[in-house]
């Protein structure tokens, strides 16, 4: 498990985070309404909602989350 939950926005965007479970590693860098701006160092809005759902069930995963 993540610890949060994502929605696609649309291609040439980054996916926004809807939700964070409290107390999760992701809470202590995300907030709901960030966008997931890089995943294992990639630039997340250059991927379809398949490709970024394959990405983050990679391990390792880096994510870096911030305002789009």
């Amino acid at each position: 498990m993540l610890g949060f939950d994502w929605k696609y926005v649309g291609e040439g965007h980054s996916p926004i985070v809807t939700s964070v479970v409290p107390g999760s590693q992701v809470s202590q860098s995300a907030i709901p309404g960030d966008s997931l701006l890089r995943l294992n160092g990639l630039d997340t809005g250059m991927f379809t909602e398949k490709q970024i759902t394959d990405m983050l069930k990679q391990r390792p995963v880096t994510l870096r989350f911030g305002d789009e």
